[in-house]
C-alpha cells in the first residue's frame, strides 16, 4: 500500500519536512520556505481545479472582525478595510475535500507528515487540523495578524498561481523586533510557519492585473492534555 504522502506525488516534499523541520524549529526562525510541493503536472491540475470553483457561492468575503489584530508598521500591513474586497477565506467544505485538492489535503495531513511535525515542535498535534483556502486577485491583501488562537502552533501554507506572474502578493512576516521578511509568491511552493503571539504575518497587495494567488492553509493545533479536557 502506498504511503499517504505519495498519493499526490508528495514523497519528496514529505521527506523535506521530515529532514528540515526540526532544525528550523530549533533555530527560532519565523518560517521555512519549501518548494516544490508536488509535481508540476499535479500543481497545474490543482490550480485549474481552483479556477473552476464558484467562489462567490462557496466563500464569504473576509469581514471587519478578521482585522482586529492589524499591524501598521512600515506600510506592509495595510489597514484600509475597503480594499479587502477580493479576498475569500473560510474553512473548506466537504465538497472541496473531493478531487485533486482533497487528495492534496489528505496527503499533507497524513499521519506521517503529522509525526514529522510533532517531532520538530515537541508536542502532540490534533489529528484534524484547521483548513482554510484563500483567493487573492488584483488589489487583494491580508493585514498582519497572528493565528495563535485555538492552540494553533505551526502552519503549512501551500501556494498555487494562475494568470500572468508579476510583482506583489508577497507573504510577509513582521517579528517582534520590527524585522520584515518577505517570500515572493510562487506556484507550487509552500511556507512552514511558526505561530507566536509576538509574530505577525500577512500578504502584501497583489499588484499584477490578472494574476490570481491561491493559498491552502493547514493550521496544526496542539492536542489538549487530559487535564485540559477535564476542565
Amino acid at each position: 500500500m502506498l504511503d499517504e504522502a505519495e498519493v499526490a506525488g508528495l514523497g519528496a516534499f514529505k521527506a523535506e519536512i521530515e529532514h528540515r523541520a526540526g532544525a528550523w524549529w530549533a533555530s527560532d526562525q519565523p518560517f521555512l520556505a519549501l518548494e516544490p510541493v508536488t509535481t508540476d503536472t499535479e500543481a497545474d491540475r490543482i490550480a485549474a481545479y481552483l479556477e473552476g470553483v464558484d467562489w462567490r457561492r462557496r466563500f464569504a468575503v473576509l469581514n471587519d472582525a478578521h482585522v482586529s489584530e492589524v499591524v501598521d508598521q512600515q506600510s506592509y500591513a495595510l489597514t484600509d478595510r475597503r480594499r479587502r474586497y477580493s479576498i475569500c477565506d473560510v474553512a473548506m467544505d466537504a465538497d472541496m475535500r473531493r478531487g485533486p485538492l482533497g487528495e492534496l489535503v489528505d496527503a499533507l495531513t497524513s499521519s506521517t507528515v503529522r509525526a514529522s511535525l510533532e517531532s520538530a515542535v515537541g508536542v502532540k498535534l490534533r489529528e484534524e487540523p484547521w483548513l482554510g483556502l484563500s483567493r487573492y486577485c488584483h488589489g487583494a491583501f491580508l493585514s498582519g495578524h497572528n493565528d495563535v488562537h485555538d492552540d494553533r502552533i505551526v502552519g503549512l501554507v501551500v501556494y498555487f498561481m494562475c494568470g500572468p506572474q508579476g510583482p506583489g502578493g508577497d507573504f510577509f512576516v513582521l517579528t517582534e523586533g520590527g524585522q520584515v521578511q518577505l517570500v515572493p509568491p510562487k506556484h507550487n511552493s509552500a511556507v512552514l510557519l511558526r505561530m507566536a503571539a509576538s509574530q505577525f504575518h500577512g500578504v502584501k497587495p497583489m499588484r499584477t492585473v490578472g494574476s490570481i494567488r491561491y493559498a491552502l492553509a493547514i493550521h496544526f493545533q496542539r492536542e489538549a492534555s487530559p487535564d485540559e479536557d477535564g476542565e
